[in-house]
């Protein structure tokens, strides 16, 4: 009887200060600063009709971000893509360096590294047919 009438004492400002509590918990515990490592995708636009690319042009790459953890929890990979325009693109190899620049991130999440740095594309003319080449070491 003794602990419940005291339990009830107050009541609003115990709840209330539960909840700031939490809520600074929060804030501290997801503030924070991270890192984290996804895999975003490659996305070729504009490919002059009379070019292809020469065999397998990579199909993502990693990115290393660093920002407040609770942003880094809400981002959607399909949505960072990296995007490589071609138009303009002449026969011969196209290099695409400075990759974070091509990638567009929330406002407080900053790309530390991009791998691979370097994305070097072979483009040829079209033919009837098309002999990818041999994959390198």
């Amino acid at each position: 009887m003794i602990l419940t009438a005291t339990f009830k004492k107050n009541l609003g400002l115990k709840v209330l200060s539960l909840f700031l509590a939490t809520l600074l918990w929060i804030t501290l515990t997801l503030g924070h600063e991270e890192e984290a490592r996804i895999s975003v995708p490659v996305v070729l636009r504009n490919i002059p009709p009379n070019l292809v690319v020469s065999g397998a042009p990579p199909t993502a790459v990693e990115l290393e971000l660093s920002g407040a953890k609770i942003i880094l929890m809400t981002i959607e990979r399909e949505h960072l893509p990296v995007v490589l325009d071609l138009s303009g693109a002449g026969e011969g190899t196209v290099s695409f360096v400075n990759l974070d620049r091509r990638v567009t991130v929330r406002s407080g999440i900053r790309i530390m590294r991009v791998q691979p740095a370097t994305i070097d594309l072979k483009m040829v003319k079209k033919t009837g047919k098309i002999h990818p080449e041999p994959a390198g070491p």
